[in-house]
C-alpha cells in the first residue's frame, strides 16, 4: 500500500480511539478530503469497531502492536506522512495511571520526576512554582481554590511550551492551575474538602492493597467510559489570569461545548492532528517532541474555534504599558 494518510487512529478499538474514529467518520467521511485509517493490534476487533460505527469496508485497517517497534517503524515507513494518536482518560488510561503508580513505588527517581514541574524542560529550571495541592484563596480570581486533578500533567506541558517558544513570558514565569470553589465560607469549605479528599485519594492509590481494590471496584475497565448522553451534556470553562511583575493583569476564557474528558477530546485530537498534517510547515515544527501550542500556536486556536466547538476570548481590556 503506497497511499499516504493524513491521520492514522492508532488504538482505534479503545474508548477514546473509537470516539476519534466516529468523529472522523461523521465529520469527514471515508473519502471526503481527509485520508485516514484505523490501526490496532487485532484485525478482528478493528473490523468489529468499523462495522459498529457504520463505516464502509473501504476504510483501511492497519495492524500493528505498540510494543513492536519494527511493526511501527514499518507503518511509518510505508505510509509516509503519518500522524499517530492514541488514548484519552478512560478505562485504558486509568490502567496506565495505576501502572505508573506501581512503577513509581519501585523507583524513587520516577517519583521525583512526576513531582517536578520542569520535568519536560531538560536543561532549564525556572523559579519555585506554587503548591497546588492545598486550599487557598486566589486574590486575582476572588475565589477559594483547591487542587485540580489534571494540574500535575498540564503544568509540565505549559512549561515545555513556554521553553520551546523561547520563554516569551520570561525565564521567571510562574504557572498555577487550580479548581475554583467560590467565595465566602462555602467556597472555603469546598476548597478544604477538595484538598482533603485529594490527599486521601493519593494515599489510597500509593498503597498497593487499596490500589488493587480501587482497580477492581472503582475505576472503569479498558474500553469503558461515559455514555453518549453524558459526553454531549458536558461543558467546561477555564479562566486564565495573567499578571506581570508590575501588577498589570489580563484575563482570558476558554470554553468547550462537550465533556472535557471525551466529547471534546475526540474533536481536539482530530482537529489538532489535521492542523499538524495540513497547516503546519517544517519551519514551524522542524522535528522533535513538540506540544500543540508550541508547534501550531494561533493556527491551531483558529481551527479549534472553527471546527471543534471551542471559544477563546479575552474577557477584559488588554494590558497597557
Amino acid at each position: 500500500m503506497d497511499k499516504a494518510f493524513d491521520i492514522i487512529v492508532f488504538g482505534a478499538t479503545g474508548f477514546t480511539g473509537r470516539l476519534v474514529a466516529e468523529y472522523l467518520h461523521n465529520t469527514y467521511g471515508a473519502n471526503r478530503g481527509v485520508a485516514w485509517a484505523m490501526a490496532g493490534r487485532s484485525q478482528e476487533k478493528l473490523t468489529q469497531v468499523r462495522d459498529a460505527l457504520g463505516i464502509g469496508p473501504a476504510l483501511p485497517l492497519l495492524v500493528a502492536d505498540a510494543n513492536d517497534a519494527q511493526a511501527l517503524a514499518q507503518l511509518v515507513r510505508v505510509h509516509g506522512r503519518v500522524k499517530v494518536m492514541k488514548g484519552g482518560f478512560s478505562g485504558g488510561t486509568a490502567a496506565s495511571l495505576l501502572a505508573t503508580l506501581e512503577t513509581a513505588g519501585r523507583d524513587p527517581a520516577l517519583v521525583r520526576t512526576l513531582a517536578d514541574p520542569f520535568a519536560l524542560t531538560p536543561g532549564f529550571r525556572g523559579p519555585k512554582q506554587p503548591d497546588d495541592n492545598t486550599a487557598a484563596f486566589d486574590e486575582l480570581a476572588q475565589s477559594w481554590t483547591g487542587p485540580f486533578v489534571m494540574a500535575p500533567i498540564n503544568t509540565k506541558n505549559v512549561h515545555r511550551t513556554h521553553a520551546l517558544r523561547g520563554h516569551p513570558w520570561g525565564v521567571d514565569f510562574v504557572y498555577s492551575e487550580r479548581m475554583l470553589t467560590g467565595g465566602g465560607e462555602g467556597g472555603e469549605k469546598r476548597a478544604r474538602a477538595l484538598a482533603r479528599n485529594t490527599r486521601v485519594q493519593n494515599a489510597l492509590l500509593a498503597f498497593a492493597p487499596t490500589r488493587a481494590l480501587i482497580r477492581r471496584f472503582a475505576l472503569p475497565q479498558p474500553g469503558q467510559g461515559p455514555t453518549k448522553e453524558q459526553r454531549e451534556k458536558g461543558r467546561y470553562e477555564v479562566l486564565f489570569i495573567g499578571q506581570t511583575a508590575d501588577g498589570r493583569t489580563l484575563r482570558a476564557s476558554v470554553k468547550g461545548d462537550r465533556d472535557p474528558g471525551y466529547g471534546s477530546t475526540c474533536k481536539l485530537i482530530t482537529e489538532t492532528a489535521l492542523c499538524l498534517a495540513r497547516e503546519t510547515g517544517q519551519d514551524m515544527a522542524p522535528g522533535g517532541v513538540w506540544t500543540p501550542g508550541a508547534a501550531m500556536g494561533l493556527t491551531l486556536v483558529r481551527r479549534l474555534q472553527e471546527r471543534a466547538g471551542l471559544s477563546f476570548q479575552i474577557v477584559d481590556e488588554p494590558l497597557k504599558p
